[in-house]
């Protein structure tokens, strides 16, 4: 029986991306792969709970939508199959959350790349991909040229980052790169 560790489930809204504002049920799993200085899910680094599919879906069956946002961590570091056929086989929207350095053939509704290092070719597989990138100062958009369906995060919704975030989506309009605040930040909620 496959065995997932799991840092929390919560639910909530959508705060960043294209879903943001809509009901959102969380399973954020433990471990990355990466040490990012801004993360704000540090906690989810190490540690979590090992936990079934039964346990999984009895925290998440009663809540009011089926909308799962599979994150981390790095959710690829493990195995999430049989995690996201038993999602769909109860009719759940699922969208993962990756910082693009694993591949794993699996079901998603929408898969969200945030790269920080380069990342596994294989992921421009999906069909529906947002690219979210953490924008620290002027150097961050060097990255980001190439890719559709962009969203610029301002590290940490810093004001300042804010603004360069606006002029270069001005400035690049052609581009079709959008504004994606931390939401869930600005009213306070998980």
């Amino acid at each position: 029986m496959p065995i997932w560790n799991v840092s929390e489930i919560f639910y909530s809204l959508a705060g960043e991306g294209s879903l943001v504002g809509l009901p959102m049920i969380f399973i954020r799993l433990s471990g990355c792969n990466l040490r990012c200085p801004w993360c704000d899910t540090k906690y989810a680094w190490e540690n979590g709970k090992r936990m079934t599919w039964q346990e999984i879906y009895d925290e998440i069956v009663d809540f009011p939508c089926h909308n799962i946002c599979i994150t981390g961590g790095e959710p690829f570091l493990q195995n999430l199959t049989k995690l996201t056929q038993k999602l769909y086989d109860e009719d759940y929207f699922i969208s993962i959350e990756t910082n693009g350095t694993i591949y794993q053939p699996v079901q998603a509704d929408l898969v969200v790349i945030s790269p920080k290092n380069e990342i596994d070719k294989k992921l421009t597989l999906w069909n529906n991909i947002d690219w979210k990138f953490v924008i620290e100062n002027e150097t961050s958009f060097e990255k980001i040229y190439n890719y559709e369906k962009v969203y610029l995060q301002p590290v940490n919704n810093d004001p300042e980052i804010i603004k360069l975030c606006i002029q270069k989506i001005l400035d690049e309009g052609h581009r079709n790169w959008r504004l994606s605040l931390q939401t869930h930040k600005i009213l306070n909620l998980k």
